[in-house]
């Protein structure tokens, strides 16, 4: 992943631009390799928004149906974000 261009898009969405869940969109299917489904796009806006507010510890789950790694969760908003590739949005204000 070209992490300049995570950051671009996290930039957006603190500018107003574009908003998280486009930006997410947007950097599930063309930034990453493999890709991510949008359908994972609201864990990682929880991911974010619990990392923004420092709970670590939160317990995050997948929608009923959906695995990642093989389970649905739990999952804390670390493993979210390295799985994610995330840490260029949760630099940013998302609020």
């Amino acid at each position: 992943m070209d992490n300049t261009q995570a950051t671009v898009m996290a930039d957006y969405t603190k500018r107003g631009v574009m908003n998280l869940d486009s930006a997410l969109q947007w950097h599930f299917s063309i930034n990453l390799s493999p890709r991510i489904p949008a359908y994972f796009v609201p864990i990682a806006i929880r991911a974010i928004k619990k990392a923004n507010l420092e709970e670590w510890d939160a317990d995050l789950f997948l929608r009923d149906g959906l695995e990642l790694t093989g389970r649905n969760g739990p999952f804390s908003p670390t493993e979210i974000i390295d799985m994610m590739n995330l840490t260029a949005f949760v630099e940013c204000d998302h609020a």
